[in-house]
């Protein structure tokens, strides 16, 4: 099993052409003893990088603008380090392969969803989505719903970063706002082995990256910023190291 560790720092947010993917989870005012508990518990990772029309894999996903058709099949967790359990799919509105980004010209719904066979149980999920925003942060909301049913629990925690990448195209920066939420599955009696987190997107919003980490870490709060660390935050890109991704195999 490697470590997953978790920077104080930032998000990371690394660009090389169009590729955009997220790295790390920023825990600058995160409590020490839960952030120890999360990178020592078992958990399994899954990334979505290169959401754009470069990728031949997605190519003409969602046709052509407005983007309503619907996605032949759900786009697979694509970063390295992925475990492999994690689907993106688009449920319904507009959402196509743009030239640097999913874009949705209009309302659109979308969802992720997780096997997490690895693990005995889910305790945390931590959701990272990375994209141009069209509305106040706060009005995206995620809901996950876990085994099948239709539980459409809201995040415990949420929190806002900023960060940008260079666009292949002329070069010029691109700043996005990273969305994350935190949910505390730990007082749930039932076993959780599969969940799905469904979400809506405002108009003219681009998706560049997602990020999903399964946990069966116990935590007495949240590793991700409080609010009152948005200043601190808020147009701070870290340029160096990584995050060694975390993965457990029985």
């Amino acid at each position: 099993m490697t470590t997953h560790i978790l920077k104080l720092s930032a998000i990371l947010i690394l660009a090389a052409s169009s590729a955009h993917a997220i790295n790390t989870i920023p825990t600058t005012v995160g409590d020490p003893s839960d952030i120890s508990a999360f990178n020592s518990a078992d958990g399994e990772y899954e990334g979505w990088e290169n959401l754009n029309s470069s990728n031949t894999d997605i190519a003409g996903y969602g046709g052509s603008y407005p983007g309503y058709t619907a996605w032949p099949d759900a786009i697979d967790s694509n970063t390295s380090g992925s475990t492999g359990n994690g689907a993106y799919n688009k449920t319904a509105g507009a959402g196509y392969v743009g030239n640097t980004s999913i874009y949705s010209s209009d309302t659109g719904s979308f969802s992720i969803s997780s096997s997490v066979d690895s693990l005995d149980d889910v305790n945390t999920v931590i959701f990272q989505f990375d994209a141009g925003l069209q509305d106040d942060w706060t009005n995206y909301v995620a809901t996950l719903s876990y085994n099948g049913g239709s539980q459409s629990l809201t995040a415990d925690y949420t929190a806002l970063t900023n960060g940008s990448f260079t666009n292949e195209f002329g070069g010029e920066t691109i700043y996005s706002s990273n969305i994350l939420f935190q949910w505390d599955l730990s007082s749930i009696g039932d076993t959780i082995s599969e969940y799905v987190i469904s979400y809506d997107v405002a108009a003219h919003t681009q998706t560049y990256a997602l990020q999903l980490d399964s946990s069966e870490a116990i935590l007495s709060g949240s590793v991700i910023p409080e609010p009152s660390s948005f200043a601190l935050l808020a147009g701070l890109v870290a340029f160096t190291g990584c995050a060694t991704r975390r993965r457990h195999l029985k």
